[in-house]
């Protein structure tokens, strides 16, 4: 037996069709409307939070900025190798001899491709000196203000055995070159 739908069947099934699709459309988007609310939120508060921090266009700084300005380095960025190699090794020395340390040997180790596609290559050198532990310390408090300086590779101490207020330092720092 096969039923025939009569108009007023089709108008039903057509409404019921349409209700359906609105209740579907409204339970797949209302996830997607609340998170969008909520990122809105959050975007509206980060863009406040770099308010804060952010320059004014004319250049002046509020008293958070200064502060802000005295614990993040300031880094230049790499220039070619021997220009890079000379600013970094200057700036190294200088920091080795404002903390007392007693440079024996200062050179470069062969140079390594930098691992992420900026095209840098990384410059180590590597320094062995005499100096005591305070020197070391306020060596290491001191380097984040190397602007040359992306790292500390390595850092060896091992005590003199006839002082041991004495040590035997080896460290080796890293930049970035074009």
């Amino acid at each position: 037996m096969q039923y025939k739908m009569t108009e007023r069947d089709k108008k039903t099934v057509g409404i019921g069709i349409v209700i359906a699709g609105v209740i579907l459309i409204y339970i797949l988007l209302e996830g997607w409307f609340v998170d969008w609310k909520k990122i809105r939120g959050d975007l509206k508060e980060e863009r406040q939070k770099l308010a804060l921090i952010t320059p004014a266009s004319d250049g002046s700084i509020n008293a958070k900025q200064a502060g802000i300005l005295v614990t993040v380095p300031v880094l230049e960025m790499p220039q070619e190798r021997t220009r890079q190699k000379e600013l970094f090794t200057e700036k190294f020395t200088e920091q080795l001899k404002s903390n007392g340390v007693n440079i024996r040997t200062l050179h470069d180790m062969p140079m390594t491709k930098a691992k992420d596609a900026s095209g840098y290559t990384k410059l180590q050198l590597q320094c062995q000196g005499k100096c005591s532990s305070g020197q070391v310390l306020d060596l290491l408090a001191g380097l984040y203000e190397n602007p040359y300086l992306v790292g500390v590779e390595e850092l060896t101490l091992s005590c003199d055995q006839k002082d041991r207020s004495k040590m035997e330092m080896k460290i080796i720092v890293s930049t970035f070159v074009k």
